[in-house]
């Protein structure tokens, strides 16, 4: 199951939701035009200062989260506030979607 978690067009936000059933918290902030994530389960920090990039799971490393969580943009630009609402979405996912998503977009150039 795929899930698009809404994000406002501005460069710093937190937001929580749920995400295959797990209560998350994520702090979204920008600097030097690069986009940064904490991320918090239950809310405890379970990684933080993450790079966002695009079509990169920003759950790289173990923890109790179950899913995928990552941006995707139509335009394979890098992760940016500017096109929250447009281009770029932040996703989830209770399985692997990536390799998926970018067969597709290949497939469709």
């Amino acid at each position: 199951m795929r899930q698009t978690i809404i994000l406002k067009q501005i460069p710093n936000q937190t937001l929580s939701t749920v995400v295959g059933g797990q209560v998350i918290n994520l702090n979204l902030y920008t600097a030097n035009k690069i986009l940064f994530c904490d991320l918090y389960l239950n809310k405890v920090l379970i990684q933080s200062g993450i790079k966002c990039n695009q079509g990169t799971y920003i759950n790289q490393y173990a923890s109790d989260f179950v899913g995928y969580l990552f941006f995707w943009d139509t335009l394979d630009l890098e992760p940016s506030y500017i096109n929250f609402g447009g281009t770029t979405t932040l996703n989830y996912s209770d399985t692997d979607l990536l390799e998926e998503l970018f067969l597709s977009q290949v497939a469709n150039g």
